[in-house]
């Protein structure tokens, strides 16, 4: 399987999984700074979504930091949609990434995904399920 293709599964799996939630376990704190499991979601479409241009915006009126203009994108897409409409946008995109989405590698993305599957599980209390051929191509 390419590494893609592990993506695509990956994101499959995580998808199913993360329909489960609750809304008290959406609103809850992830284990990543200042994001609930909802910011944390908003997040992954952010990766798979975002174009250049809006990307550099948000850098500019964050003093050039990268991981603050990420921050302010996913918060401001969690507050104008519901986890649900946002598991919708996640199973698009994963299928049909836009703006970076599309040029960041698999791997990368691969990487980042379980590393934020991992942020919402263990702040639940919940045991991974992750597949050992995935978490080996990060």
């Amino acid at each position: 399987m390419s590494t893609r293709e592990m993506l695509r599964a990956n994101d499959a799996r995580l998808h199913a999984l993360a329909r489960g939630f609750s809304a008290d376990e959406w609103a809850r704190p992830s284990l990543c700074d200042r994001w609930s499991n909802h910011d944390v979601l908003a997040h992954l479409i952010v990766g798979y979504g975002a174009g250049a241009a809006v990307l550099t915006a948000e850098m500019l009126r964050h003093g050039g930091s990268f991981d603050e203009a990420n921050a302010a994108l996913a918060r401001s897409l969690a507050a104008t949609r519901s986890p649900a409409e946002l598991l919708d946008d996640f199973a698009q995109r994963a299928q049909r990434p836009r703006g970076l989405g599309r040029y960041f590698p698999p791997r990368l993305l691969l990487g980042d995904h379980i590393t934020h599957e991992l942020d919402m599980l263990f702040a639940l209390g919940r045991e991974p399920g992750i597949p050992a051929d995935a978490s080996s191509r990060c």
